[in-house]
């Protein structure tokens, strides 16, 4: 099972803000990061699993009935399935 832990944030509302991911698998363990300087935690909070999903569709990694378990920090969960193309 591949795990995703997000989360993000921003200081004032509006204001700089940034995203982080990590990425946990039987084998491996992945972190990316970014920043913003205009804007809001909302925006960090949801860009964050946005990139972390990205970053599989990037290397054209797909995974048939593997189930891809997205965990954010507010206890937010998601299982997402993907299949192969």
């Amino acid at each position: 099972m591949i795990k995703i832990y997000t989360d993000g944030s921003c200081i004032g509302n509006p204001g700089p803000g940034g995203w982080a991911v990590i990425i946990l698998d039987n084998r491996n363990e992945k972190k990316i990061s970014g920043k913003k300087n205009n804007t809001t935690n909302n925006q960090m909070e949801l860009l964050a699993p946005i990139k972390a999903l990205s970053n599989f569709n990037k290397k054209k990694i797909f995974y048939n009935f593997y189930r891809l378990n997205l965990c954010e920090r507010r206890n937010y969960k998601m299982d997402w399935k993907l299949e192969k193309k």
